[in-house]
């Protein structure tokens, strides 16, 4: 790394020495630029001679200073004046950068985010144009474009990348002329040829013409040209080297463009080039102008300067003199904006919301990594032609990878409006089943086929069907996608059909073997020198299959190399998979296989969520494991099974993958019961474990695991309702409902309540009485399921209660208080839910009476307020106040807990403000605000309370200073309902006074004068 640093340092300085010149000019203002400082400083390199231009100026460190002049400055380009004169003022495209965070949680849940018209996001779009010239250079420097595209959805979605292969002028211009979807950025990657007085870029040996692709640029006004060369060459054929090339193609392209112009010094891989030329559209979606963006990607270079792409452990590799911009024209393509680049990727945003059923974790793991392959052509077909396409190769060579990069890709590129991914591994879909699982997203109504028909011709979409020689999907399915011009990708071993256009999915080339052999190294923790030579041997025998050398490349921690290609040996033709799995299976214990086989059934359980408990309850993992539970032990067998590739490293932890998962399914392990309720408790306990560290540390990471993965973790509260472990059950179902409070996902909690209870009717009372309890507890859940749920078949089970409420004596016995309790709670639910107020009040009145009786006071206060509820509700309001008055006066709070007795207080305060009974309102505030120990923060609550009863009574000279300051509170907060009611009440309040007064009041309440609120009343 030094050797490298200083000679390039060392270069720098040498031609830093050569500009001083004989009277040392530089260095009269070298002590001025450090005075006013490096970031303020603009850097030209200007000249018409391109032996000048061939010196890499990028290094270039000033005398007695320690920075990299273009790594420093607020911009360094190179310009040649002469030809391109003065540039014009800076232009501002105007885009509008997607915040990451913004509606994140909305989309969780499924709503719709709202953005003011003016702030909407605006991708900037780069078209990232492929030429292959043919031969050898093709085959060892394929392109990365289709997994850089989804690199950038994953990173935010403020840069889009679209691609095209070998594209014609023609097919260029047409496209640089589209303005509802403009482009930004050209970035062309392929070969250069240098004519006299022209250039052209090369598509299988013909020439086609570059000047004229950049005079559609210039008409365009694009705000930036990238050229990644692979290689330059003359008329000839002959290589040209790369500095003096890319001044060939700057020189020449004056006459038809005279914008910016992005290129390399030198000729390196695709996986380095495409990093370099990713750095800078990174950095130009933080607003900064493109000169900046170019100097913040070399900083960013600068600070990788280390690659471990092709070696086990890290090199010296510095890319950041590679970088190259030519150009004196400023643009700023994004607002401007004080973010910063991130190095952790923020997710797909909203691009979530037309894709579904995909690997993104996956996909954004190796996006950008190996090259595309096939990917590229498929993609470029797909959005070209449409129609049925079909991935075919053997197992484990990705085609579920290629598949799934390029759906997403032409979601990302807006070429589908929808991506929807099935996997055919174990049952074929027909058409009623590719209807209920895409009708919402689409919108089609009524689940049939000719609304399904009317969405497709409105909206075109990409259908993945993986693994379609296994299990077929109809072809009533195939005929109607293709009827409506919808994008089939399917994948498989073998050739399905000459309709499809067939594209074969060959091993790895030389380079991306390599790649990943250094990337299995490092994840596995192999990262000795001498590993790596027996890891090629291991890439090389399998035949440039990526899924194989992944999985047996960590082994070589385990086996020598002679073993692991011995093994291979054995695997059977054609299923590298199920030979690879069935190896490791035959070694597993029959309760190990047990385990695996109950993880397989809730694939988002992670190995870390199950080791978290195991410190308070080894019982769990001793079961399964039979030795000494420890988490140590417990870590030292997930390492394991790690290494030997049965389970994967997700961005939380360890889990299964769908292979192994697909794999564990098909051998039907024997789960008995004791092993899966044992299992089902451990993952409610921590599930319990994960909302407590939730709480604690406010982690929206695992929040939205948890929110995400939620149907995974129903499966095993009903294990624990069905085997009648009720305390762990509702000890679970209450901590998740906490955890899901603060999302609103509460009602949807209690509707799974609901169909568990449908699925699982009310026992006879004989049967267990803690069981009827228990049902009773749940079925109170009815009030928080949403009124649009239908819920009529608990009317029956509401018949049987009402029997039995009737007949029991609660009094005659404490041991039936618990069921009269849960029946009374039940069907005051159910009488509420269906607006039966004579029957709530009829359950109410007989509970409060038991109640009393027993001298439950808890008890008796919820009585009398439910009952304060339903004759308001039934229109009997003087009865209500009756039973107010009891609350307050006949309840004996001297033996309560501090403070009970104000929370009643409050609780009857707001509920008489909410029925406009003022009066009685204005006088318990009062009996209210005599309480010495008040708590502070209920001075908040008070003060606005005595407002809305000031309003009521029309007291509006008193509300009017105190709703001023909640609207400054509101307005701050943007909260526009709010603001929309008290705007209702301040025009009345204006009305009645008279604008003068209004005024004088606002004046006198509001010292700075601040007229905010009253400038938007009278607007």
């Amino acid at each position: 790394m030094l050797n490298i640093a200083e000679k390039l340092i060392s270069g720098g300085q040498r031609l830093a020495d050569n500009l001083l010149g004989e009277d040392h000019e530089l260095m009269k203002i070298v002590h001025e630029i450090e005075q006013a400082g490096f970031a303020k400083l603009e850097v030209s390199i200007d000249s018409d001679d391109s032996d000048f231009f061939e010196e890499f100026w990028e290094t270039v460190v000033l005398p007695d200073t320690k920075y990299v002049l273009s790594a420093s400055v607020s911009r360094f380009s190179r310009t040649n004046s002469q030809l391109y004169g003065e540039p014009d003022p800076e232009i501002e495209l105007g885009l509008v950068a997607n915040d990451p965070m913004s509606g994140q949680l909305s989309s969780l849940l499924g709503e719709q985010a709202q953005d003011p018209i003016d702030s909407q996001p605006s991708a900037m779009r780069v078209l990232w144009v492929v030429a292959q010239s043919g031969g050898a250079v093709d085959t060892n420097h394929l392109s990365q474009a289709v997994g850089f595209a989804n690199r950038a959805v994953s990173e935010g979605g403020n840069l889009i990348y679209e691609l095209m292969l070998n594209p014609s002028p023609e097919e260029l211009n047409n496209r640089l002329q589209v303005v509802e979807k403009p482009i930004h950025i050209l970035h062309y990657f392929g070969d250069v040829c240098i004519g006299e007085g022209n250039i052209y870029y090369l598509v299988n040996d013909q020439r086609h013409d570059l000047l004229g692709v950049l005079q559609a640029c210039g008409s365009a006004s694009l705000g930036c040209v990238a050229i990644d060369v692979r290689e330059y060459v003359n008329e000839q054929g002959l290589a040209v080297p790369h500095q003096r090339g890319f001044h060939a193609i700057t020189q020449t392209a004056c006459r038809a463009y005279k914008g910016n112009i992005l290129g390399l010094s030198q000729a390196v891989l695709p996986q380095f080039s495409s990093v370099v030329f990713h750095s800078v559209y990174r950095a130009l979606t933080l607003g900064v102008e493109l000169g900046q963006a170019v100097v913040e990607a070399r900083k960013e270079l600068q600070r990788n300067s280390l690659d471990e792409s092709f070696n086990p452990s890290p090199v010296p590799f510095p890319m950041w003199p590679l970088l190259l911009h030519f150009g004196q024209q400023k643009v700023r393509f994004f607002r401007q904006g004080d973010s910063q680049i991130s190095d952790t990727p923020v997710g797909w945003g909203a691009l979530k919301e037309r894709i579904f059923g995909f690997d993104l974790e996956r996909l954004s793991a190796c996006a950008g990594n190996t090259s595309d392959n096939i990917a590229l052509p498929v993609a470029d077909y797909c959005q070209t032609q449409g129609g049925k396409v079909a991935i075919v190769g053997s197992e484990g060579m990705g085609k579920t990878y290629t598949a799934q990069g390029v759906a997403v890709y032409l979601a990302a590129a807006e070429k589908v409006g929808y991506a929807f991914y099935f996997s055919c591994q174990r049952f074929s879909y027909d058409l009623a089943d590719i209807i209920h699982m895409t009708a919402g997203v689409l919108e089609a109504g009524a689940e049939d086929a000719d609304n399904f028909a009317e969405a497709l011709a409105q909206k075109r979409c990409c259908f993945v069907f993986d693994d379609f020689d296994l299990h077929p999907v109809s072809q009533d399915v195939v005929n109607l996608l293709e009827r409506f011009n919808q994008i089939v990708i399917t994948a498989g071993k073998d050739v399905f059909s000459e309709d499809y256009k067939s594209f074969q999915l060959a091993g790895l080339i030389n380079i991306d073997r390599r790649l990943i052999a250094c990337e299995s190294i490092r994840v596995a923790q192999l990262s000795q020198q001498n590993i790596f030579a027996p890891a090629m041997q291991v890439a090389e025998r399998c035949g440039g299959n990526p899924w194989l050398q992944k999985k047996l490349v960590p082994e070589l921690l385990l086996y020598s190399v002679e073993e692991l290609l011995t093994r291979l040996t054995d695997y059977p033709h054609g299923s590298v998979k199920e030979g690879f799995y069935q190896q490791y299976w035959a070694t597993l214990t029959q309760n190990e296989q047990v385990f695996f086989s109950l993880l397989a059934q809730s694939p988002a359980v992670l190995m870390e969520m199950l080791g978290a408990v195991i410190q308070q309850n080894d019982s769990y993992w001793h079961t399964f494991c039979g030795e000494e539970s420890t988490q140590e032990n417990y870590k030292a067998w997930v390492d394991k099974n790690y290494q030997h590739g049965f389970l994967r490293r997700s961005n939380l932890g360890h889990m299964l993958g769908r292979d192994e998962i697909d794999f564990i399914v098909a051998q039907q392990a024997q789960i008995d019961d004791e092993h899966a309720v044992l299992f089902s408790g451990w993952v409610c306990e921590s599930l319990c474990f994960l909302s407590g560290r939730v709480s604690q540390k406010n982690n929206s990471e695992i929040l939205n695991y948890l929110v995400v993965n939620r149907a995974d973790w129903v499966l095993h509260l009903e294990r624990l309702w069905h085997n009648y472990k009720f305390p762990e059950f509702f000890g679970v179902k209450n901590t998740i409902e906490r955890l899901f409070m603060p999302v609103g996902l509460v009602p949807e909690l209690a509707t799974w309540c609901l169909e568990l209870l449908h699925r699982h009717p009310l026992p006879d009372r004989d049967y267990s009485q803690d069981h009827v309890v228990a049902w009773l507890a749940l079925a109170a859940e009815l009030n928080r399921v949403p009124p649009e749920i239908d819920v009529e078949w608990i009317a029956t089970m509401a018949e049987r209660c009402r029997t039995s409420y009737s007949e029991l004596d609660a009094t005659a016995s404490t041991s039936a208080l618990p069921y009269f309790h849960q029946l009374a709670t039940f069907l005051l639910a159910y009488y509420e839910r269906n607006t039966f107020w004579a029957e709530c009040i009829m359950v109410a009145e007989r509970a409060l009476g038991v109640y009393r009786h027993y001298e439950s006071w808890p008890r008796v206060v919820a009585s009398l307020k439910a009952l304060v509820r339903f004759h308001r509700a039934s229109g009997d309001k003087e009865q209500a106040r009756l039973l107010e008055d009891q609350l307050l006066n006949d309840v004996p709070y001297e033996d309560a807990e501090p403070g009970f007795k104000l929370q009643q207080q409050i609780e009857i305060l707001l509920s008489q403000v909410a029925a406009e009974e003022f009066e009685r309102a204005h006088k318990l505030l009062y009996e209210i605000k005599a309480y010495q120990d008040a708590p502070p923060y209920l001075q908040d609550l008070l003060i606005n309370v005595e407002c809305d009863i000031d309003y009521g009574m029309q007291n509006y000279e008193a509300a009017l200073p105190v709703m001023s300051k909640l609207w400054s509170r509101a307005k701050a907060a943007s909260q526009d309902a709010q603001l929309k009611e008290l705007q209702q009440k301040l025009t009345v309040i204006k009305s009645v006074l008279g604008e003068g007064r209004f005024n004088e009041i606002l004046d006198k309440a509001d010292a700075d004068g601040d007229k905010q609120h009253d400038e938007n009343l009278t607007h």
